[in-house]
């Protein structure tokens, strides 16, 4: 793009030479080829000014439109380590009720076999 925008001005520069020196020159036919040159010039530059405000205007919306999917991605990459977060404080306090609750199943287990133990040693005939 700069390339085409540097090309442009050096053509633009080259006619301007030309003009002056067809101006120095006087010769005949002179109106009619600085006329001819100055409308050359002209529509080249109408045509490179539409030519880059497009691409601009291409480079704007494109530039618009991976802002707003940068945007969406970016949102849903935080949802989901959110997710993934709560999940995992979900799991990590089921996984403590879990323990918990099989420490005390546990320790009824030892209570129930410590009974049926000192049961026996008190009255072997009944065990």
């Amino acid at each position: 793009m700069k390339l085409e925008v540097a090309k442009v001005r050096a053509a633009k520069e080259k006619d301007v030479e030309s003009i002056k020196s067809l101006y120095a020159s006087n010769t005949p036919g002179l109106q009619e080829s600085i006329r001819s040159l100055a409308q050359d010039n002209d529509e080249f530059n109408s045509k490179c000014n539409r030519k880059i405000t497009e691409e601009i205007d291409l480079l704007t919306e494109q530039i618009s439109n991976d802002q707003k999917i940068a945007s969406e991605t970016e949102e849903m990459l935080l949802n989901s380590i959110k997710e993934v977060y709560t999940n995992t404080q979900r799991d990590i306090e089921v996984e403590r009720k879990l323990r918990e609750e099989s420490e005390r199943s546990l320790m009824r287990l030892f209570e129930l076999a410590n009974n049926k133990l000192s049961a026996r040693i008190i009255s072997p005939s009944k065990a």
